[in-house]
Order: C-alpha cells, then structure tokens, then sequence
C-alpha cells in the first residue's frame, strides 16, 4: 500500500484522524481538490463506521495506480448482520449515546457509494466487514 493506517481506538472523538491523513498524503501526491474531497469523504465514512460499529480495530489502505486510486477498510470487527439493510439510507444501529453526539444518521454506507466510481462492501457476521472503493482521478 502506498498509505496505511491503523484505526485502533474507542474514542469518536479521535474518528477521522486517518481520514485527514489519508488526504495530506494524496495532496502531497498532487491529487486535486475535487478528487481530494471525494476520496476524504468516503475514507472518513469508513473510519467512523469502523470505530462505531465494528467494536474491533480497523486498517485503512491506500493504493494509488496512474488515473486509480484504490481505498480499502478492513475491520475484524462483529461485522454486519444484515447487509441489504444496512445499504438502505437512513439505517442505522448506532447507539442513543452514539446518535447524541451527532453520528449514527446512517447515510455512511450511501455517502461511500455516491461518492467513489466503484464500490463493494462484503461483511460476514461475527467475522468483521471490508469496503473497497475506487475512484478514477484526473
């Protein structure tokens, strides 16, 4: 991987750290603003769902290939019990505690697949969750 991150903590209040470093490093890389937005987007979706869902550890990959850049979260989370829900805006199994703090809106999931040109998420209870999504770049 050309960037990796490991998402190791309980604390919301740390999610989106590897997000915003994901996003210096690309824009080290002269990834441009549009694109820049998009892929930060999704890696902090990801994150957050990582931190708040998975109540496991995460890591965070980056591969960039010409025009592609590849993100990929891992989690060895509880994984998700029903997948077809979880894809339909607006569900959610954050917690109240979650929620009271502003996350758990579930539009995660749907902001990943707006925002990058290919997405898969596979996920298998009890065993943890992977996303992978592209996104072609000028």
């Amino acid at each position: 991987a050309d960037f990796y991150f490991e998402i190791d903590y309980d604390d919301l209040s740390n999610a989106g750290i590897g997000a915003v470093a994901l996003k210096r490093f690309l824009q080290s890389r002269g990834l441009g603003k549009e694109d820049l937005r998009k892929v930060g987007v999704c890696a902090y979706e990801a994150e957050v769902n990582v931190v708040i869902h998975s109540t496991g550890t995460g890591n965070m990959y980056c591969f960039t290939n010409g025009r592609d850049i590849i993100l990929l979260v891992l989690d060895n989370g509880i994984g998700i019990a029903d997948l077809h829900a979880a894809m339909v805006e607006g569900f959610s199994t954050a917690s109240d505690e979650v929620r009271d703090k502003g996350f758990g809106a579930g539009r995660g999931i749907n902001n990943m697949k707006r925002f990058s040109d290919d997405f898969v998420m596979l996920s298998e209870n009890g065993l943890g969750t992977r996303v992978e999504m592209r996104f072609r770049v000028a």
